[in-house]
């Protein structure tokens, strides 16, 4: 390859570093030392996660009968999946503490609605500091239920022995 030529493109890619940081782009901020904030996305599909289902309305809340605090919604894009969700969790620092009593992360339930669907409904997401966690929700068509269409929790919360 020709040396000049060389030259020339590595010229050309300092002056548009350059030009990128006098325009005021800069590093990422790092993250905390001691974060406590975490993020979820859901992932809404149907037929063994073959189809994204657009539309549906997802609930991020917690507590459980009569003593449930709905914390965010979103409805899914044409990919099925929500925004993140950001929401509290414990310290990081409880993750990096060996024999701490307590979860070194949160808890939280979603509900997914959608026309033509069975409600979805799962409990027990763990949810870590600095960390996106995606979890799936695979829907039911109503047609598909039988003669009881009723939302079934589902719960694949294993524990986390840190």
């Amino acid at each position: 390859m020709d040396k000049d030529l060389i030259e020339k493109y590595k010229r050309e890619m300092l002056e548009f570093k350059q030009k990128a940081v006098a325009a005021g782009a800069s590093a990422p901020a790092p993250p905390s030392e001691d974060s406590s904030l975490g993020g979820l996305i859901v992932s809404v599909t149907t037929l063994r996660e073959l189809f994204p289902v657009k539309n549906a309305v997802v609930t991020v809340f917690t507590g459980s009968g009569d003593n449930i605090t709905e914390l965010d919604r979103d409805l899914t894009d044409e990919s099925g999946r929500t925004k993140k969700f950001i929401l509290s969790t414990p310290l990081k620092s409880l993750s990096q503490t060996a024999g701490s009593s307590e979860i070194p992360y949160a808890l939280y339930n979603i509900t997914v609605r959608s026309d033509g669907f069975v409600d979805y409904i799962e409990t027990d997401i763990p949810v870590f500091p600095d960390t996106v966690s995606l979890q799936t929700a695979d829907l039911t068509p109503m047609n598909a239920a039988g003669k009881n269409p009723q939302p079934r929790p589902f719960s694949d919360f294993p524990k986390f022995d840190l």
